[in-house]
């Protein structure tokens, strides 16, 4: 397990919707001479991992468009398990910067009452702007913010504790920083 670590993380992407999204990155990967395999058979429908060099993803004309994210493929399995079926609600418990809940809002295109919430003001100022780039309906909260009004979830993801390995595999250095 340790050894994984030291190495290179796959480059893995969640594309925001399969109609559009998908086929634009595709073409770009592709025009940009990388290698890719679609990972739905995983379970992630809109996951797409890179196979050949490392794509300087800032750079791509998809992502400046909110067309897709980094996202381990892990969590995109997760989102995909427990996605719902439009119209029902779910909650991200501890959702940091709602990686799973912008695959939820992708996979039931954004008909679901879908909540994100985290203590951290951090990850909820990250999960806004996520949600505004790819144009999701989320509602983003801190603990202690929900009106029992609103009634029940039909789901809740509670991912805890939060590993961060994921992080960690992207972003190595980041060990050493100071919160």
């Amino acid at each position: 397990y340790l050894q994984t670590l030291l190495e290179r993380a796959p480059v893995d992407l969640r594309v925001r919707d399969e109609a559009k999204a998908l086929p634009a990155l595709e073409l770009e990967l592709t025009q940009r001479g990388y290698s890719f395999i679609r990972q739905a058979s995983f379970g992630a429908p809109l996951g797409i991992r890179i196979t050949s060099g490392s794509p300087h993803l800032l750079e791509f004309d998809t992502f400046r468009k909110g067309s897709f994210e980094a996202q381990d493929l892990a969590p995109q399995i997760i989102a995909g398990i427990s996605c719902h079926q439009d119209q029902e609600s779910a909650l991200d418990y501890c959702g940091g910067a709602a990686g799973k809940a912008l695959t939820w809002a992708a996979l039931t295109s954004g008909k679901n009452r879908l909540v994100c919430q985290d203590p951290d003001p951090a990850h909820r100022e990250e999960a806004t702007k996520r949600s505004k780039k790819a144009g999701a309906h989320l509602q983003i909260v801190k603990p202690g913010e929900l009106n029992p009004e609103d009634g029940l979830f039909h789901r809740v993801l509670f991912d805890a504790p939060c590993s961060r390995l994921g992080t960690l595999r992207r972003w190595p250095e980041g060990r050493l920083m100071d919160d």
